[in-house]
């Protein structure tokens, strides 16, 4: 799982343009500004939301993993990824996929790989959550025996016949 609080923030101060922005955007006075651009006061304060890096125009602050982190801990996307690149999608597209989604009721009987499994989990990591807190842990079950557990748990609870609908892996 990834824990926000194994990341924290670099300064390079040779790119920095000292406007200030990344000192004003943290809301744990982690950073101050000094005469060679924004320093760290409060390093142990920093969650890793990494705002600072996102409003910076220069780039110049960087996301590290912290000394401590555990060493399963994914690297943090790098800042050059968020250059003033062409997004992913044209935006009408973006639009159109999020205004069509729909819940999937219709399961393939195989499994998803577990590279694929991995690779929503860690995008799901990016998901905003209230104060960037990112606390959250995801629960991946994919024994047929204890969907079907969960499976009538769940229906004790809501009597659908639909409930948790044949599916090879249940993420929650």
């Amino acid at each position: 799982m990834v824990e926000y609080t194994n990341f924290t923030v670099a300064v390079d101060t040779d790119v920095c343009c000292q406007c200030g922005s990344c000192v004003s955007i943290c809301t744990h006075d982690v950073l101050e500004m000094g005469e060679d651009g924004p320093f760290l006061i409060n390093p142990e304060k920093c969650m890793g939301c990494t705002q600072c890096t996102a409003v910076c125009p220069t780039r110049a602050i960087h996301a590290v993993k912290r000394s401590n982190a555990p060493s399963d801990q994914p690297e943090p996307v790098p800042t050059d990824d968020f250059d003033d690149k062409t997004p992913f999608l044209p935006l009408a597209d973006i639009a159109r996929h999020i205004s069509a989604r729909r819940s999937v009721r219709k399961f393939k009987p195989e499994a998803p790989s577990r590279e694929v499994l991995t690779t929503v989990l860690q995008t799901a990591r990016y998901a905003p959550t209230a104060r960037n807190y990112r606390k959250i842990r995801y629960a991946v079950i994919s024994d047929p025996e204890h969907i079907k557990t969960l499976r009538e748990m769940c229906m004790k609870l809501v009597p659908k016949p639909r409930v948790l609908m044949p599916a090879p892996v249940v993420c929650s």
